[in-house]
């Protein structure tokens, strides 16, 4: 918020807001888990089953989806390093956490 603030661009978010971007943030966190039990699937035959094969395909995804794009906003100046410094250990967490999850559906 505070970034979008000295943008010019301040956001006071309804309540109504907030469930909309929650429910948008949960659908993104799906499709991660998603793709990465694709990608765990795809490595399977290489790395063995497991989590340890699900945790790797989870910091892939991670990297691709979540590091990379929000590192660039920091360093155009559009989020605060603060920012993303929070946001990255919190959404590899959560795709950590979906591709354990799925692996483990995967295997059933």
């Amino acid at each position: 918020m505070g970034a979008l603030a000295a943008l010019g661009r301040p956001v006071r978010p309804s309540m109504g807001q907030m469930v909309s971007l929650l429910t948008f943030g949960l659908v993104f966190i799906v499709a991660y888990a998603i793709v990465a039990v694709w990608l765990y699937a795809a490595i399977r035959p290489r790395y063995g089953a497991g989590p340890r094969t699900a945790l790797i395909s989870g910091i892939v995804v991670w990297l691709l989806s979540v590091a990379a794009p929000v590192t660039h906003l920091a360093v155009f100046g559009v989020a605060s390093v603060r920012f993303v410094l929070m946001d990255l250990p919190a959404e590899c967490i959560l795709i950590l956490v979906a591709s354990l999850v799925g692996a483990r559906q995967y295997e059933k």
